[in-house]
């Protein structure tokens, strides 16, 4: 652990000793991690996880081809559904006599 932080700071600025892709973030230890659920990078080499926002949701799962069980963007929520809160995982059906689109 130590000799990957010496590394690190051997490093050139700018530099990256490891790619994490959208989805990810480079955590504490300089490893790549899954953004939480509800959160989402959507560009790579990103230190933090942003948080889902209103109106829209972020789930694991594989997308086609992507290194990351997260997904790189949040989702809006589909016509008939709505999320009022952030950092979900799922939209909520709209009530009987309500819609969203």
């Amino acid at each position: 652990m130590l000799l990957r932080h010496l590394l690190l700071l051997l490093l050139p600025l700018g530099c990256s000793a490891i790619d994490c892709p959208a989805g990810r973030f480079v955590n504490a230890t300089a490893a790549c991690s899954d953004c939480p659920a509800g959160y989402h990078s959507a560009a790579s080499n990103q230190t933090t996880c942003s948080v889902c926002s209103r109106g829209k949701y972020g789930t694991p799962g594989l997308a086609a081809g992507a290194r990351s069980s997260m997904s790189a963007a949040c989702t809006v929520c589909p016509e008939g559904a709505y999320n009022d809160q952030q950092h979900q995982t799922s939209c909520t059906a709209c009530p009987a006599g309500r819609f969203n689109y």
